[in-house]
This record gives C-alpha cells, structure tokens and sequence, in this order.
C-alpha cells in the first residue's frame, strides 16, 4: 500500500513538472510570435496581447499585460543588439583564386613552367596573400586581456559630457518640431524622434541607448537637462569657488591641505544663507551624532566634494619648490611679481585700474615727481580690508630638511604637481 502510493506521488510529480515545461515552452512560443509581429509590422495593438493571454489562460499559465509586455521588450532589444553587434564584427574573407584549373591547358604549362620568372611572382604573390591572411585571422581572433586603450577617467567624462549634451540638444530639437506641428494641428510623426536620435548618436559619438520615454519625460516636465535625479546639494554655489580657490592656490605654490580645504568651506558658508540651508538639509535627513554640530561639514561631505570633481582635482603630497632669494631679487622680476598680485587684486575686485598713474608719498598722499616715494601708482585699493599681508618670522627659515607631516596631502589641479615654496637660505 504504502509503496503503491509513493509510486503515485511520484507519478504525479513528474506531470506537474512536466506540464510546468510545457507553460513555460508556450510562454517563450508566445513571446518569440508577438515579437516576430513587431520586427514586420512595427507596432502591436492592445488585441495581439490580449489574445495571446487569453491563449496561454487555456493552457493555465497566468500573466498579465504588463508582464508579457516588459518580455516581448526585453526580447526585442536583445535582438536588435544581437544584430548591432553582428554589423559591427567585419568577418576577414580568405579568397583563393583557382588561377591553375580556370585556365587552359597552355596557359597552365606555362604557368608551372619554372622558367618563366613572371609566373614564379605570381605563385609567391599569392602564397604571400594567403599567409598574410591567415596571420590577420589569427591575430583578429585573439583575445587580448585588459582594459581596452583610453578607456580612462578622462574618456568616462567625456563621454558623460557627450551624452549629456546629446540628449540635450535632442530634446530641444524634438520639442521644437513638437511646438511646430501643434501650431499646425498636426501630431509629430513615431519616426522623427527614432530618425533625430540616430542622427544625434552620430553627431555626439554616444554609444550608449537613448530611450525615447527620457526625451518625452523630459519634454512633459520641461526639464531638458536636469543636474541629477535626486536633491540638489545646498554647497552647489560654494563648491565651486572652493575649487577655482584650491586650482589658483595650487597655481601659485601654496596648496591647501585637507584640513584646510575642509576649514575654508566651513568659512566660506559661515553666516550666509547656504549654512540655513545646510542645517535644514541635514536635520531633514536626521545627520550627525551627540557632538555634530549642525551648519558644519566634515569627512564625509569631503569625500564626495572629491568624488564630484575628480575630474578637476585631485589630492597628492607635496613637492618642495626651492626658491633661492639670490635667483629672484632682481628688479625686473619684483616689478613682475607686482604686476601678477596687482592683477589677482583686480580680479578679486579689491583694486581697481587707474586710468592715469600718479605718484605718491611715502603717506598715500598726491605728489609730483620730486616728492614722491618708488614708482608711478596705477592701481587703486578700493577695499584695503580684505587684503591680507605676512612678514617673515625670525627663526632659521631654511627648509630644506623638512619632512613630511604625517603624510599630508595637499589639493591640486589634476595633471599637475602640489608644489609647495621651501625656502634654502639660512637666517
């Protein structure tokens, strides 16, 4: 009794498995016919679905619209890469000429004859082209290991740019000719987006698939080229000054370090509007500890600042730069040094240009040549309080055996070096 009905069981497992084949093989069967339709016909109505399911009910498989839709997608576009792919593989032909039996029986005793030296380069032309030949199609069908040349940090940017702006200038171009035919009251025909998104990949070099559901979305919410999906950061405006001052700071060989890149934004921020913004943002999303302080940023804000412009800085530790005062206290290259801090000053828009230079006492005061303390005056100081000036200590200022501080890194423009001014003079 008891080995009757395990015989049973077994039985009828094997047909639920059996019949779970079966539903399963008419699901592909199904998906392979719809998608066939759409390769010819180019669209599906809602009734090709519709009957296909109700087909599939008959035989007890359960799916709805959207299922079977999402896998007669995915099913087509792995054929249309399939075929991409097959376009762009160009096989090698080996093409052997039969020049022996196509020829007539002189011609071939001619052609064999080892007296006849135009013959001879012939046979090792083609002896050449069939090894050479051969030689590119082994050396195509190797397969050749690591990254694939230029695929570098640089490239993924530029062609994050690229893309960008491919689906930029896509979603302008569509929805002028959207603006154009409603004026006409006439709707866009399916293939000029298809049509306006080859010509763009082409224009652009995008590689990658643009999907027309992301320009229409866009076009719906008049957002042709948004930042990102998520929030924007508050620090957007800060970060990038923080990053023109560490490129022009790394320029002029004083680099910052971490610490200080990380001190300068809390500083920037302080008092201002962005800082209510940062405390909003960080308290809606319930940041920090016992000891945060709310309003201020720290490592972790510092390792995504890295990370969104790693294309424009890096951090590296510092070089010595050695600045020997006999080399460079020459009047020609003070005057120069002047001439490059008067025109920072300007940028900054602490200074201004003169339009007629004066001379001056040793007081600022308006005097004529006689009178006057060093040379003509051009520039003008409109706002003295925000320029900062250093002197020297006096202890020794050589540095030419200074270390490392505990493997400090400095910021820097990417591509360049952080180097840092050492002083060799003894004093």
């Amino acid at each position: 009794m008891l080995i009757s009905t395990l015989l049973q069981l077994t039985t009828l497992k094997m047909v639920v498995d059996y019949v779970k084949k079966l539903q399963v093989g008419a699901v592909k069967q199904a998906v392979d016919d719809l998608v066939e339709c759409k390769r010819k016909g180019g669209t599906l109505g809602r009734n090709a679905y519709l009957s296909a399911i109700d087909a599939l009910s008959e035989l007890g498989v359960k799916i709805n619209r959207d299922a079977l839709y999402k896998r007669v997608k995915r099913e087509f576009k792995r054929l249309e890469m399939a075929e991409v792919q097959a376009e762009r593989m160009v096989p090698i032909d080996v093409t052997v000429q039969d020049a022996i039996t196509e020829m007539s029986s002189i011609t071939s005793c001619e052609f064999l004859n080892p007296a006849n030296d135009n013959n001879r380069a012939s046979t090792s032309a083609v002896n050449a082209s069939l090894t050479f030949s051969s030689a590119t199609s082994s050396s195509a069908k190797k397969n050749c290991g690591g990254r694939p040349k230029g695929s570098n940090c640089e490239k993924k940017q530029k062609d994050k740019e690229n893309y960008s702006a491919c689906l930029l200038s896509i979603c302008d171009d569509y929805a002028t000719e959207m603006v154009a035919k409603r004026a006409l009251n006439k709707n866009v025909e399916s293939k000029v987006l298809d049509n306006l998104i080859k010509e763009k990949k082409v224009k652009f070099g995008v590689t990658r698939d643009i999907s027309k559901g992301t320009i229409r979305t866009r076009i719906r919410r008049e957002r042709h080229n948004p930042k990102h999906p998520g929030v924007s950061s508050p620090l957007e405006e800060a970060e990038e000054a923080l990053v023109v001052i560490c490129i022009q700071m790394g320029t002029i060989r004083q680099p910052l370090s971490v610490r200080e890149g990380v001190e300068l934004m809390n500083s920037l921020i302080d008092g201002t509007h962005i800082q209510k913004e940062v405390v909003e943002f960080q308290m809606a999303r319930k940041l920090g500890h016992d000891l945060f302080t709310y309003g201020e940023i720290g490592k972790g804000w510092w390792r995504g600042f890295l990370k969104r412009n790693g294309h424009r800085i890096v951090t590296r530790r510092g070089e010595k730069f050695a600045v020997d005062r006999s080399d460079w206290t020459t009047l020609d290259i003070i005057s120069q040094m002047y001439d490059i801090i008067y025109d920072e000053m300007i940028n900054a828009k602490i200074a201004k240009k003169r339009e007629h230079a004066i001379f001056m006492d040793h007081d600022g005061n308006l005097v004529d040549e006689l009178n006057c303390f060093g040379k003509k005056f051009d520039v003008e100081m409109t706002h003295p309080e925000y320029c900062i000036f250093g002197d020297e200590t006096g202890c020794n200022t050589s540095m030419k055996k200074d270390g490392h501080i505990a493997g400090t890194k400095y910021i820097t423009k990417k591509g360049t070096r952080a180097q840092r001014m050492a002083s060799t003079s003894e004093g």
